[in-house]
């Protein structure tokens, strides 16, 4: 269960506008979470722009632990804070975004 979700800079993301971010400018992603699962594996973590397909933004680490506690506490409230790095080589458009956090399974 994902909540309390917040992006920043978003001024008007509370009146359920989108986020307009600026290229060249990070943006930070936080959200609360409470996993019904427990792992002792490595997390990882990807940010998607979804159209299609589901693309991966280039260049982001994928190691979930840099952005949550490593293991996450089952039934319990975790936190995941990344701050994603805006490149001034993206297309200026809007991007329907969202990000994946799982446990590295072989």
């Amino acid at each position: 269960r994902v909540y309390d979700a917040e992006v920043d800079p978003c001024p008007d993301g509370d009146k359920g506008e989108p986020c307009k971010l600026k290229r060249g400018k990070p943006a930070s992603i936080f959200f609360k979470y409470v996993p019904h699962w427990e792992t002792e594996k490595e997390l990882k973590t990807r940010i998607y722009w979804v159209s299609m397909i589901d693309i991966p933004f280039a260049g982001i680490d994928s190691d979930g632990c840099k952005v949550t506690n490593c293991p996450p506490v089952k039934d319990a409230e975790n936190y995941y804070n990344f701050t994603l790095d805006v490149s001034k080589s993206y297309p200026a458009q809007r991007y329907d975004v969202k990000v994946k956090l799982w446990d590295d399974v072989p």
